[in-house]
């Protein structure tokens, strides 16, 4: 029942080489909001991006159904990361064209469908192939 959606809720997890963590608002009105800081892991080092978007969503057959849009994508690495950009020409080059894939990815609408693994009053985790998060309802 979308009732025991509606809310905010703090998610972590992963999907692939790319650990995130960040919000999501799901309301009664059908509208979404997120805001996710993701991690990827290359190599031994890690570019960190943050992301914020805007979008629908609705349930059906067990799943949450959302089309949303990226509103801002920001770079957020660390100064070890940024030390390792500034004197490695392949790392600038691996992190450029990281950032423009993200960009690329984020410039259209995007429709997404998360399979709801188990869900509580408080918790809900989500589930499919790579995709994994652990959620907490914030309120």
């Amino acid at each position: 029942e979308p009732a025991q959606i509606t809310g905010q809720w703090q998610c972590q997890g992963s999907d692939e080489m790319v650990r995130f963590s960040g919000t999501s608002d799901y309301r009664a009105d059908g509208t979404l909001h997120t805001i996710v800081d993701m991690n990827i892991e290359d190599d031994g080092k890690t570019l960190s991006y943050h992301v914020e978007a805007n979008g629908t969503w609705q349930l059906k057959d067990q799943r949450i159904e959302d089309t949303s849009q990226a509103t801002l994508l920001e770079r957020r690495h660390s100064a070890d990361t940024q030390a390792w950009l500034a004197e490695s020409e392949d790392a600038q080059l691996l992190e450029s064209l990281t950032y423009s894939g993200l960009e690329a990815m984020l410039a259209e609408p995007k429709t997404d469908s998360i399979g709801i693994k188990s869900l509580s009053q408080n918790t809900m985790l989500l589930e499919d192939d790579t995709f994994k998060a652990e959620c907490t309802r914030l309120k």
